[in-house]
């Protein structure tokens, strides 16, 4: 969202995308995502770029085209990416804030949102961020990732936070097999007017399983 020169970017939501898949109640929507610059809509196929040796489509870093997921690779969750992108920009001379875990707000002057985007791109290149493959949607993953969703769900209400039920495993699974989008309970808390992702407490005690998809 481009108010005034500020590029508002929800990087748990922009790393979740590049695996194909969207949370729901997320606070950034995709159209949010396109206009400020963040990797999610990728209108050309992968090529490989000889400068960096990495696969780009738009200029934006994405796994290779034999790539598979490989669960014990070392990997960086959303919000470790998005404190590496933010110092990344900060030292290219962008003003950038984050007023809670996976978001940057960059603080665009007028006219220089093409000067950002590339800076922006050129982060993600230079510290390798959107080339791992997602994992495959499966029963399996599901069956791991709605577990995590319960636990979280678990742990706020025992800090004492309001947050709505997280629905069956059926509902969980079919929206992520048929449309790709992800059930979270920070996304619900979200939808519901409660920004949990700002409280610091809640989130260092219970952090988001988006925050780590695919690895719970």
């Amino acid at each position: 969202m481009m108010k005034s020169g500020v590029v508002c970017v929800s990087a748990l939501v922009v790393l979740v995308a590049l695996s194909g898949c969207a949370a729901s109640g997320s606070q950034a929507t995709p159209d949010d995502i396109a206009s400020s610059s963040a990797p999610l809509p990728l209108a050309t196929g992968p090529t490989l770029d000889p400068t960096s040796g990495l696969w780009l489509s738009d200029g934006w870093p994405v796994p290779a085209p034999d790539a598979t997921f490989d669960p014990s690779a070392p990997y960086k969750s959303s919000s470790e990416a998005s404190k590496i992108i933010a110092a990344c920009v900060q030292a290219k001379g962008w003003a950038v804030t984050s007023s809670e875990p996976g978001s940057l707000e960059t603080h665009v002057p007028p006219g220089q949102k093409d000067p950002y985007e590339r800076d922006l791109k050129q982060c993600y290149i230079d510290n390798r961020i959107g080339i791992d493959p997602a994992p495959p949607i499966t029963h399996e993953l599901a069956e791991r990732e709605y577990a995590a969703q319960i636990k979280v769900y678990e742990c706020l209400t025992a800090l004492g936070r309001q947050v709505p039920q997280m629905p069956s495993f059926q509902v969980f699974e079919s929206k992520l097999m048929t449309s790709g989008d992800i059930i979270s309970v920070y996304g619900l808390a979200s939808d519901a007017g409660t920004n949990l992702r700002a409280d610091s407490v809640a989130w260092s005690s219970c952090p988001d399983p988006l925050d780590t998809w695919g690895h719970n």
